[in-house]
């Protein structure tokens, strides 16, 4: 029922924008932005395969509600751009107020208005874009939009999202929102992640396992190796890595942090949730 309501609400949203366009120039900016979007967004979205040894560029996209979203949005979509300068990224804004203003904007290679929310738009726009990141500011929870998301199993980031008693993901009619599991982890394999629900967390099965952490990258000499190896045994004397936090830590690599190696596993083991 609540998804039929949604629906009804989406026939009713958009006939009324047509209604109000005859006289609201916002409306008609609405209206008029989005025809023939897929078809625009197909001409000039044009990414041809990926070579041998130059892999088709990621496509990173950011939407927006309207201009003060964007603002709020704009030091993480400017700093994904510089950490990863060869993806190429995607730009929607919901409202004319933000579209009309920043539609030439510098920093994304493509801007548009966001198709209207449906089952069918969400997997034209996800089949047109293909998206390896998808980051939603503030207010904006499209239903089909964050389940196709999901389906496609694409990193989705809220920024500066807010949560209120009375919005409808905690009423009775906003239950389609709340189809989600408890807990939903993405298990990552070698070649691969796999999507695994659970009920609780930190999981109850949880065995906890005190090791520690002997650097051996200084001693190595090695500036590509790891920065040291888990172990289970005490270590004789403390020692300490650093890193910095907005700069590689290998040559040529992303920021990452500190990454260690552990001694091969007799069995097969997976490492959940966080360290402490």
């Amino acid at each position: 029922m609540p998804v039929f309501l949604y629906n009804i609400f989406l026939v009713l949203f958009r006939a009324g924008t047509g209604i109000a366009s005859l006289w609201n120039k916002k409306a008609r900016q609405w209206r008029n932005g989005r025809k023939n979007i897929f078809e625009r967004m197909k001409s000039e979205i044009c990414m041809p395969a990926g070579k041998a040894g130059n892999p088709k560029p990621e496509i990173i996209w950011m939407h927006c509600s309207s201009l003060g979203e964007f603002e709020q949005g704009r030091p993480v979509f400017e700093k994904i751009k510089s950490e990863y300068p060869n993806a190429r990224l995607l730009l929607t804004f919901f409202s004319p107020s933000g579209y009309e203003i920043r539609k030439d904007y510098k920093g994304a290679d493509w801007v548009f208005y966001l198709p209207l929310d449906s089952k069918v738009n969400a997997g034209k726009f996800f089949g047109i874009i293909n998206p390896s990141l998808v980051v939603f500011v503030k207010y904006e929870y499209w239903y089909y939009y964050l389940t196709e998301c999901k389906k496609r199993n694409i990193p989705l980031l809220m920024v500066s999202a807010i949560f209120r008693s009375g919005q409808p993901f905690f009423n009775w009619y906003g239950n389609l929102y709340r189809k989600q599991p408890r807990v939903q982890l993405q298990v990552r394999h070698d070649d691969r992640f796999v999507e695994r629900h659970e009920n609780e967390w930190p999981l109850a099965r949880t065995q906890w396992t005190k090791m520690y952490l002997r650097i051996d990258r200084e001693a190595s000499g090695n500036p590509t190796a790891v920065e040291g190896e888990l172990v289970t045994q005490p270590l004789p004397a403390v020692s300490s890595v650093s890193y910095g936090a907005a700069a590689p830590s290998r040559p040529g690599k992303m920021p990452r942090g500190v990454s260690f190696e552990t001694p091969p596993m007799a069995e097969d083991t997976e490492v959940t949730g966080h360290i402490v």
